[in-house]
């Protein structure tokens, strides 16, 4: 091969390369970018996540304050009911205690 010949192929080959390592520091930069973007959606994807986790033990706690609550309403109905029957029972009494003195001075009712 003549010298000339020699340095086409070279600059040729040099030429391919080139363009090669461009390709590559092409795609190297849209792998960048992509993997800048997945961080970036990852980030906020945790965010999000802590948020939920936040958000999911306020209504934990809201639904056992509710729990609370209800039970605490639920003693205080049977409580309610017990007195009513109580104060049923003594009217009642009294009125079978005026009945009958109504009764006994001769009255009718």
């Amino acid at each position: 091969m003549d010298p000339e010949a020699q340095m086409r192929f070279v600059l040729d080959a040099l030429a391919r390369m080139a363009a090669r390592s461009e390709a590559q520091d092409v795609r190297q930069e849209d792998q960048a970018a992509r993997l800048r973007d997945h961080d970036a959606r990852l980030r906020e994807h945790e965010t999000w996540q802590r948020e939920s986790e936040t958000r999911a033990a306020q209504i934990e706690a809201n639904l056992q304050a509710a729990t609370n609550l209800i039970g605490r309403l639920a003693a205080a109905e049977l409580l309610l009911n017990q007195r009513m029957k109580e104060t049923e029972d003594r009217l009642n009494a009294l009125i079978k205690v005026v009945d009958d003195l109504i009764r006994r001075n001769g009255h009718k009712p």
